[in-house]
């Protein structure tokens, strides 16, 4: 899918405009789709009763049974993901240049996966970075809280999760600001005194960055309980 994603999206004939490291990191995003999914079919055995109860009878640990998926699953795919990305780039920009011939295939840069991340600074990169390992913590650990389906499910309650935020937003707009109107979401920006952010900005930054370091001890604890 990743190749033919690559494929589709180059340039094949005039006129056409380069298809750089900018291009590449757009069609990255959408494969980290493919990347959710293989985090979220994490601990398969828990989809069926006796092979939930076999996995759980092993002789390891909890803490290995949930490190063990998490290396695969987690650090694993975020590996496997890269290096596939890296073949289908290349693999679609050389197909183009054997297929369409008299197509000045130069147009099309070599991926260079340290570039795509070129001149963007610091404080805007992390906060991205850390938002897609937060919510891949969240459909590796959540997961262990369903049974059948639990990868549908665990996108269901995420969005839930969501909407009902979302709404908390409204109705804490309209008991600080009275004049809030409807489902409008009335808030305040201003500067902190400590940070170079604004109190927006540091809310959702800590969402991002420390959310990871609760679901990981919350899908460890929800599997020691199915241990017991």
């Amino acid at each position: 899918m990743g190749f033919v994603i690559f494929y589709m999206s180059m340039p094949k004939q005039y006129p056409a405009s380069t298809f750089d490291n900018n291009d590449y990191m757009q069609i990255a995003a959408i494969c980290l789709l493919g990347l959710g999914v293989f985090i979220g079919l994490s601990f398969p055995e828990m989809n069926n009763k006796i092979k939930a109860t076999n996995y759980l009878l092993l002789p390891a640990s909890t803490f290995e049974k949930f490190l063990v998926q998490f290396s695969l699953r987690f650090i694993g795919g975020i590996l496997l993901f890269i290096l596939i990305l890296w073949i289908d780039a290349h693999l679609a920009r050389w197909s183009i240049q054997h297929v369409y011939k008299g197509f000045d295939t130069t147009i099309i840069e070599d991926v260079n996966i340290l570039e795509m991340t070129k001149g963007a600074k610091l404080h805007q990169i992390l906060p991205l970075v850390f938002a897609i390992l937060s919510l891949g913590t969240y459909l590796f650990s959540i997961r262990l809280f369903f049974k059948k389906n639990a990868l549908v499910k665990t996108v269901i309650s995420f969005g839930l999760i969501v909407y009902i935020m979302a709404c908390l937003m409204v109705v804490f707009s309209h008991l600080f600001y009275p004049e809030t109107h409807g489902f409008n979401v009335d808030l305040k920006h201003y500067d902190l005194s400590i940070l170079p952010v604004t109190n927006i900005e540091m809310y959702f930054f800590s969402i991002m960055y420390l959310s990871g370091l609760f679901l990981l001890p919350l899908g460890y604890f929800k599997l020691k309980e199915k241990q017991v």
